[in-house]
């Protein structure tokens, strides 16, 4: 009989079982030990067997038929991007239309599957943190230390989730890196 892992985690006393996988289990192909010395070989960790179909590396991606969509002016909702918070922080939604978003996502995957993998950096270079969604703290990030046209920056990662603003931060990164700004 098997449960649930949050079951366990609640109560231990009031486990129901789990529902009966309707997928098969795959083959075991070999047992190894996980103790790390071989002093307590009672402990067995199961290996599975590598997955029967080979996964599929796209040779292009295509989220929208671009050739049916207007093309997107990089350098228009750049400015608009970046002029669109306020003094009071009230952030103007321009990326509402969904067709935009892909567009930027495309040009985005284009123009980064021609860099190299390891990128040679000379100095003075801004290195920013965890962004986390808060547009505001970029364009103030940009404000204190210099445009982006005039102005190097490297960005760690964590660009969203967390602030109200994940799809302004990420589409205004990826909008700078297609329009070659460093």
């Amino acid at each position: 009989m098997q449960f649930k892992a949050s079951q366990k985690l609640l109560d231990p006393n009031k486990l129901t079982p789990a529902p009966k996988q309707q997928t098969p289990i795959t083959a075991i192909t070999s047992v190894r030990n996980i103790d790390g010395i071989g002093v307590n070989n009672d402990k067995k960790l199961d290996v599975p067997s590598t997955p029967t179909k080979p996964l599929k590396r796209r040779s292009s991606v295509s989220l929208v038929d671009l050739s049916k969509c207007p093309k997107i002016n990089v350098d228009d909702y750049i400015n608009k991007l970046m002029t669109n918070v306020d003094k009071d922080g009230n952030v103007t939604d321009y990326l509402t239309d969904t067709a935009v978003i892909e567009q930027i996502c495309v040009l985005a995957i284009e123009n980064l599957s021609k860099l190299p993998s390891l990128l040679e950096l000379s100095p003075k270079i801004n290195i920013v943190g965890d962004i986390h969604g808060q547009f505001s703290d970029l364009l103030r990030i940009f404000e204190r230390c210099g445009s982006p046209a005039n102005t190097k920056y490297l960005f760690l990662g964590d660009y969203v989730d967390r602030g109200p603003h994940s799809l302004e931060v990420i589409c205004l990164l990826l909008l700078l890196r297609v329009s070659n700004f460093h």
